[in-house]
Parts: structure tokens; C-alpha cells; sequence
């Protein structure tokens, strides 16, 4: 499948895993240094022991207020470099600690600085406990320290899983010296780092190199695209037919990371691999989506069902391989479709054309389903070698 672990942006990992291993050293030192005071000098006086201990805390706070501005400005780039999967997992592992790590270094903070406007009490600096403020450090370094420490094992994890998916696919064109596959190279090259210049507009999985960027297509631009607006009737038809046979039966669409309940799909080809039942109930459907050059390395085809109220909420599909069409066909009066900050409203008989890389959600604010043809298919400016490559290359392996 080409989501998920196979692709994404090995130079961003990198760095993202670089911010993990600073902020876990970083509190680490921290946390030593405390514990250590906390427990074994012997101070002259109270005053510079509990001067000591705000000193700690004070830089506690300060790290953790300054790793809090780092997460929130990273977490957008998080989805890009890693997946939106990552930026729940940073949202709540990360920055939820670091909140909370803020707050118990605050009245750490406090405790400390008035003990040391009390240092002169005997009957107060007597009672100095070490547990008291060990407690203290350990929630404010230890938890984010062990969020960094397991965040950093999956980004290394993620790394290696990259790094041999990049092996596999200079395998895969190292036989040939075609300049049909030159675009692949670079591609391949880019996601590694090599060269001066990049070749994705934002960053966010396998970006392949020399094909047209732009959100939206008109439906003019796609020769085949006039035989499905022509055939609407029957592809309503057999969309119905096969959803009154299904009921309660139809899938719900899983996209990893996203709350997917009230999408639902009737599938027709998945991964390149066709569902033969389906298909045979669909008989002017599957006529048609053969047509579509590339057939079938389609990443999905399917029809899509949006319930009422529903919103797929705003992501970008992984790597540029891939443009996506919808094909209106049971269409509520409200609700509509929006990439890169632009709105398009669907047509029943109409196809709406879009590059699923950049930032898009569908939204049916209406009561009643909507209907749609979904087909995931190959950029058209690939020639016929670059397809058979998508076709063979290793990441469609489980």
C-alpha cells in the first residue's frame, strides 16, 4: 500500500528525530543535576541550598516553556515529515506533558523562591525533605524525558523503514541506464537529501519528481473523463443497485489517523488489485475505469459515500503518483470539497479533479449521503515506462 511505513520524508524525519534526542539529553541533564543536588551536597547554609533548588527549577520551567514553543511550531510540520498518525501521538505524548511540566516547575518555582526568603527560620529549613522536590523534577523532566525518549525509538524505527524502502527502490532502476526512469532518480535522490534543490513543494511522502503541481484540474483536460459524464445514468444505476444489495454490509473507509466513521466505500479496485465481484455487479463502471490510462494502478476506486453531517477533515494524501477524481452522483443541495484553501461544489454527472498531495477535506453539511465515483488514478504526464515501474516498484508489499 502506498501509505503508511513505506514512504515518506527521510531528510524530515531526520531532523524530527534530531529535536527528540536535543530535548532528551537536554532534560536528562536536568533531571541528573537536580536529583544530585536534591541529595548529596552539603550546603553552607539553607539559603544556598534552597538557592540551589530554584536554580534547578527555574531552568526546569524555562526548558520546558521553550521545548512547548518548539512542539507547537514542529507539530505542523509533523504530518509532512512523519504522518497524521505522528501528530496525534505528538499532541498528546508531547505537548500535554509539557504543559503540565510547566505548571509543576511554576510552583516548584514558587515553593523554592520562598524558601529562600525563609532560609533564616530554623523551624522551617529542619523540615527540608528531599523527596519533596525530587518528586517535583521527576514530573516536570521525567515525563516529557520519556516521552522524547519513546517518540525517538518510533522515529528511528520509522528512519530504518525508510532508509530500506529507498534501498529497494534504487534496486529497482539500478539495472538500467533508461533515461525514461531519469525523473525516478531524481525523485529517489531528493527524498535522500542529494542535490541542491527539491523537488516537492511541501514536503510530505515520496515526491516524485517532474510532474505538474497544481490543486485543481478541469475535467477538460482528461479525454476519458467525457465518457463517464456521458454514461452518468448508467453508473447511478449500478451504484445504487449495488448499494440497496450491500445495506448494512458496505465498509467503512479506514484512513489511518483520521475519524472515518461516516465515510463509508463500496470498493472496485484497492491497491491496484481488483475486486472482481464488485466489478462484475458494475459491469458500464468497470468498462469505463478501464479506459483510464494506468489501469488498474489505481491507489482506490470506489464509490464513496459521505453521510449527512460528515467531514473528512483536512490532510494530504502520501507522494504526487496519484490525481483524484470525483464523479458526482448523488449530490445534497449543501457540502463541498476543498483543496489548498480553494472550495469546489459537486455536480451529479460531474467530475471534480484534484492533487490529493496538497492539504484538502470534503465536507456534507446536508441530511441526506452523498454519492461519488472515487478514483485514484496515475498522473497523466507519466509516460508509459514511469507506470510500469509505479507497477512493479516494492512498495505496494505488505
Amino acid at each position: 500500500m502506498i501509505i503508511g511505513g513505506k514512504l515518506g520524508d527521510l531528510k524530515g524525519m531526520r531532523s524530527f528525530v534530531g529535536v527528540l534526542i536535543t530535548q532528551a539529553l537536554m532534560l536528562f541533564v536536568v533531571l541528573g543535576v537536580g536529583l544530585f543536588i536534591f541529595w548529596f551536597p552539603n550546603f553552607e547554609s539553607s539559603q544556598s541550598r534552597y538557592s540551589s533548588i530554584f536554580g534547578v527549577f527555574l531552568i526546569a520551567f524555562a526548558s520546558a516553556l521553550v521545548f512547548l514553543m518548539i512542539w507547537t511550531l514542529l507539530i505542523k510540520f509533523t504530518e509532512e515529515w512523519w504522518s497524521i498518525i505522528a501528530v496525534d501521538r505528538v499532541s498528546k505524548w508531547m505537548i500535554i506533558p509539557l504543559y503540565a511540566a510547566i505548571g509543576v516547575a511554576f510552583l516548584a518555582c514558587i515553593w523554592s523562591l520562598l524558601a529562600v526568603v525563609k532560609s533564616g527560620d530554623e523551624s522551617f529549613t529542619s523540615t527540608y525533605n528531599p523527596i519533596i522536590p525530587s518528586l517535583a523534577v521527576v514530573l516536570t523532566t521525567g515525563i516529557p524525558l520519556a516521552a522524547s525518549s519513546f517518540l525517538t525509538l518510533l522515529g528511528v524505527k520509522r528512519i530504518l523503514t525508510l532508509k530500506k524502502n529507498m534501498r529497494l527502490f534504487e534496486s529497482s532502476v539500478s539495472n538500467t541506464e533508461s533515461e525514461g526512469l531519469s525523473r525516478i532518480r531524481a525523485s529517489i535522490n531528493a527524498e535522500k537529501g542529494i542535490g541542491s534543490t527539491f523537488a516537492r513543494p511541501e514536503p510530505k511522502g515520496f515526491y516524485f519528481a517532474g510532474l505538474t503541481s497544481k490543486p485543481w484540474y478541469e475535467s477538460e483536460e482528461l479525454e476519458w473523463i467525457a465518457e463517464f459524464e456521458d454514461s452518468f445514468d448508467d453508473i447511478l444505476a449500478e451504484a445504487t443497485a449495488i448499494m440497496s444489495n450491500l445495506g448494512d454490509d458496505i465498509e467503512n473507509y479506514g484512513y489511518q489517523g483520521l475519524n472515518t466513521e461516516s465515510w463509508k466505500k463500496v470498493s472496485l479496485v484497492a491497491n491496484r488489485e481488483e475486486n472482481q465481484e464488485n466489478l462484475a455487479a458494475c459491469p458500464v463502471t468497470a468498462s469505463l475505469l478501464k479506459k483510464i490510462p494506468g489501469y488498474p494502478i489505481f491507489r482506490d476506486a470506489m464509490f464513496s459515500i459521505l453521510e449527512p453531517g460528515g467531514v473528512i477533515t483536512p490532510h494530504r494524501d502520501y507522494g504526487n503518483l496519484f490525481l483524484t477524481m470525483h464523479f458526482g452522483l448523488i449530490i445534497p443541495p449543501s457540502g463541498y470539497m476543498e483543496v489548498a484553501n480553494m472550495q469546489r461544489n459537486w455536480q451529479a454527472g460531474k467530475a471534480l479533479v484534484f492533487d490529493s498531495s496538497y492539504n484538502h477535506q470534503a465536507v456534507n453539511d446536508s441530511d441526506q449521503s452523498r454519492v461519488i465515483l472515487l478514483v485514484d488514478f496515475l498522473n497523466p504526464d507519466m509516460s508509459d515506462q514511469e507506470r510500469q515501474w509505479v507497477l512493479d516498484a516494492p512498495f505496494w508489499k505488505a
